[in-house]
């Protein structure tokens, strides 16, 4: 017996809807052997049974009570209960013996399936546990990011920006295996031919992956990046219906390894990573409050984050509204002439201050606000005390005008800074008693410049600590150092503690109550995310290439795959899983693809290529990220035993 369906219109509303109307049905063979069909009970639509598995279900439990009288335990109440009722109408229509009778067909049709099984081979007992595991890859994962990139439709936008199909296809298993295993491309196309199952699910040939042509892929992306970046700002806004209001912007910074050559990016700057002694290049991101990626740039290493700011603005997307787009930045980037040049062309913006945060309350009112660990922050509107800053170099002065200052006192921020503070003043106090140690025994540090130059490195290890103390030496007729006092400024000392976990927020939206402007303020928190990922998850740093086309290329290939992490996170949190990236790679890569191989009784053997059932947190991942289950399907060979297998592993090549 099974399942028949016709289709029904119904009316419901105005509205015409299509149906699926159930019949119970058997086959048998009429005198002259054709196979006819019979229909037993009309079923209806069967709301009871939503589902292609219930259904399944059903039909199984109800052919084994009917034919064999076997009953089959379900956990599913509606299928158990549906199967009953069905079993005892056609018991209360006699068709019961119909069908028991018909059912011979069942057995002759068994008895020739036995036939070819001894004609053709079947498995043992022996030979299923003697069976190999072989070709094992990881497919979760893998499943997860190609996903995403189709929902992008990365590959339709390389393609109709000139590359071939095969390049975009190497493009997606490129940018895929970044977030996968990001490492450099000698690595990548190891991992690909070896342990990945990639190739396979795009189609792509594992052997032709060289690290010269992830190379050449790398920089045909480069090639196109605005356009890239455009096209996936577009796609996502659209696809999830995001509404932009503020513009995030940061820069970071990654340091280079390797012999230097000639490059115009590579130079010496403030490095983020406290790598001094290498050469760096910075990369600055144009980021929405959700945490996905409007423009991306790169810049020399030596680039000062208030000359990048102007760069990154102007090459947002033509269309963009002004005039209600709210820019959100750090101090690095408020200086007199950006925010000039934001006043200048009809931009809202929101900024720390720079320097200290001397400032008089416009009245009593205090507000309390919590931030994301339920620590309390008071909240005050303010006069600056200071005087406007003049640009040193071009003279211009900065205009207050129209602007709102806000003071934000954190509790918990003045703790972390005073215990820094007294850290580093510590160090200093001991470098110094170091020093003063070393005037007093044999074979010490004595000479002026030698002691000079020892404090130098005591002040440059140490940072500002030297300022908050008097020292003064004493020197006899040799040039010979005889002693070291030191004093400490205890009005300076004071002061620089009352400004701990205090900072001027200023802004010019029309909107100047104090808790709007701190939650405007506040997402700044979403871009400092995006560079953990690329540093700690993506592994952008450190940079080997040797050329400035390989390292921006380096650099963009990094950005693409974040953009894989950032949608699937949004579309997760919109699913209620809120989790870091790092912490679902071990549950994405549970589930592999393998090979499991066998002998039949007549001597031929027979392989299975078949993904392993992912488990439930899996799952639940799927779902959420409305992806299919089984990333490959199964499939079956056989060969005989003077037949070379090899020939027959296409899933090798990705065939």
């Amino acid at each position: 017996m099974y399942l028949k369906y016709v289709r029904r219109e119904k009316h419901v509303g105005g509205k015409v809807l299509t149906q699926k109307y159930y019949r119970l049905t058997e086959s048998y063979r009429d005198s002259n052997g054709k196979t006819r069909q019979h229909m037993l009970l009309a079923l209806g639509y069967l709301p009871e049974l939503p589902t292609f598995e219930q259904r399944d279900m059903y039909m199984r439990c109800l052919n084994a009570l009917v034919l064999r009288g076997e009953y089959i335990i379900c956990d599913d109440k509606n299928v158990s209960s549906k199967v009953n009722d069905t079993y005892n109408e056609l018991k209360s229509r006699g068709l019961i013996n119909n069908i028991i009778t018909n059912s011979r067909d069942v057995a002759k049709a068994e008895k020739a399936r036995e036939e070819h099984e001894r004609k053709c081979g079947y498995i043992t007992t022996k030979s299923f546990f003697d069976q190999k595991l072989t070709n094992a890859r990881s497919v979760g994962m893998e499943n997860v990011c190609l996903s995403i990139l189709r929902k992008l439709g990365l590959e339709k936008c390389l393609i109709d920006n000139g590359l071939s199909r095969d390049e975009a296809r190497v493009a997606l298993v490129q940018v895929a295996a970044r977030v996968i295993f990001p490492c450099s491309e000698y690595r990548t196309a190891k991992y690909l031919r070896n342990e990945s199952s990639l190739c396979e699910m795009v189609g792509v040939n594992s052997e032709k992956i060289t690290k010269d042509v992830l190379y050449g892929s790398a920089r045909k992306l480069y090639g196109i990046h605005k356009e890239i970046e455009d096209f996936l700002h577009d796609r996502v806004v659209t696809m999830f219906d995001i509404h932009e209001k503020i513009y995030l912007l940061d820069l970071s910074n990654t340091y280079f390894e390797g012999r230097y050559t000639l490059s115009d990016l590579l130079a010496r700057g403030r490095s983020k990573e406290k790598r001094t002694d290498c050469k760096q290049v910075v990369f600055g991101a144009v980021v929405n409050t959700d945490g996905l990626l409007v423009r991306t740039d790169i810049f020399e290493g030596n680039a000062a984050d208030y000359k990048c700011m102007q760069p990154m603005i102007d090459a947002l997307k033509d269309g963009t509204d002004k005039e209600n787009l709210i820019i959100v930045m750090d101090a690095g980037m408020s200086g007199v002439e950006n925010i000039k040049w934001l006043k200048d062309n009809h931009y809202k913006y929101i900024t720390v201050m720079r320097g200290d945060s001397a400032c008089t309350p416009l009245s009593e009112r205090v507000v309390t606000v919590k931030d994301e660990k339920k620590q309390d922050i008071k909240l005050r509107l303010v006069k600056l005390d200071r005087k406007p800053a003049v640009n040193a170099k071009t003279g211009a002065m900065d205009d207050y005008t129209g602007d709102a200052f806000l003071q934000v006192d954190s509790y918990a921020k003045a703790l972390k800074e005073k215990s820094m503070a007294d850290r580093t003043d510590a160090l200093f106090v001991d470098g110094l008693k170091a020093i003063d140690a070393g005037l007093h025994k044999a074979g010490g540090t004595k000479k002026r410049d030698r002691v000079l130059e020892r404090l130098g490195r005591l002040e440059q290890k140490t940072g500002t600590a030297h300022l908050n103390y008097d020292i003064h030496f004493e020197y006899d007729e040799h040039d010979t150092t005889t002693a070291i006092t030191w004093k400490r400024k205890a009005e300076r000392v004071e002061k620089q503690n009352s400004f701990h976990g205090k900072y001027i927020v200023r802004t010019n939206i029309t909107e100047k109550d104090e808790e709007t402007i701190w939650n405007y303020y506040n997402v700044i928190r979403t871009v400092e995310t995006v560079f953990r990922v690329l540093k700690n998850d993506l592994d952008i740093r450190p940079v080997y290439h040797k050329s400035d086309e390989g390292i921006k290329a380096h650099l963009h290939l990094a950005i693409l795959a974040y953009w894989v992490v950032s949608t699937a996170r949004y579309m997760l949190r919109r699913g209620g899983i809120k989790a870091e990236w790092w912490s679902l790679r071990p549950v994405m890569n549970k589930q592999i693809v393998a090979t499991s191989t066998a002998s039949l009784s007549n001597g031929e053997k027979i392989a299975v290529r078949k993904c392993s059932e992912p488990e439930d947190d899996l799952l639940q991942i799927y779902d959420t990220l409305k992806v299919g289950h089984i990333p490959i399907k199964a499939r079956k060979f056989v060969w005989t035993q003077k037949a070379d297998f090899k020939k027959s592993e296409s899933w090798k090549s990705g065939g």
